[in-house]
């Protein structure tokens, strides 16, 4: 995984050629942008796509018209631009905004809606104490624009009791460098992912028995 704060055009397009002609090369390119909002810095990551390469406004012409990013709060900003999206792809969009805001009603995170100056879209769902999250998701142009992206290092720092079962739940829809983008959720995922978000945010976890062993109910687990 590349991370950056810019992706010049020639590098994402050389990217791109690498991923073509190397069968077991994998590389995600991923920039990010530091803002200061309300006194503290939020970290925005957003994964470019060769084939949809973030679109860079000419700032020599005599009409620029591009402003900066900005951040909103909640998710209502997110959820109306949601039907900019193919058809094929609502109904995901859909699905992790209703269970983001699910955790927000909750109290388990703070949510906001980060707008690119590219025009994209990134709904994050942050836990309160650190400022990042274990997901971000994301609302870009194309096929390939939406998508759940996690965030390893927090998943595995925050929710330690959890990530066994979140990347096994997850593993027949992860895609990309180690398996961090997601194109398609399953119920079971995002149980697994609300798991590790309450082990993050609480110290404690709810973990479901398996249901073909016969359990039924819900064992709370403390951190030893």
């Amino acid at each position: 995984m590349l991370v950056l704060d810019d992706a010049p055009t020639e590098l994402v397009r050389l990217v791109g050629y690498l991923g073509a002609v190397a069968d077991k090369l994998l590389i995600d390119l991923v920039t990010v942008a530091a803002y200061q909002i309300g006194g503290s810095q939020v970290i925005v990551p957003q994964r470019v796509d060769p084939e949809q390469p973030t679109v860079r406004p000419d700032r020599t012409g005599p009409v620029a018209t591009a402003t900066e990013g900005y951040l909103a709060p909640g998710a209502d900003d997110f959820e109306a631009q949601i039907d900019r999206a193919s058809e094929g792809r609502r109904a995901f969009l859909r699905k992790v905004t209703d269970w983001a805001k699910d955790l927000h009603r909750d109290g388990l995170i703070t949510l906001d809606t980060y707008h690119a100056k590219n025009g994209v879209l990134t709904l994050l769902p942050r836990l309160r104490a650190f400022g990042s999250g274990l997901v971000v998701v994301y609302n870009g142009p194309g096929p390939n624009g939406v998508y759940l992206q996690f965030n390893p290092s927090v998943i595995e720092k925050r929710a330690p009791l959890t990530v066994d079962r979140i990347y096994q739940v997850s593993s027949p829809y992860r895609t990309g460098e180690k398996g961090t983008v997601m194109r398609d959720v399953s119920d079971d995922l995002l149980a697994a992912l609300t798991a590790g978000y309450q082990e993050a945010a609480t110290a404690r976890v709810q973990v479901s028995l398996d249901r073909q062993s016969g359990g039924g109910a819900n064992d709370r687990v403390e951190p030893k």
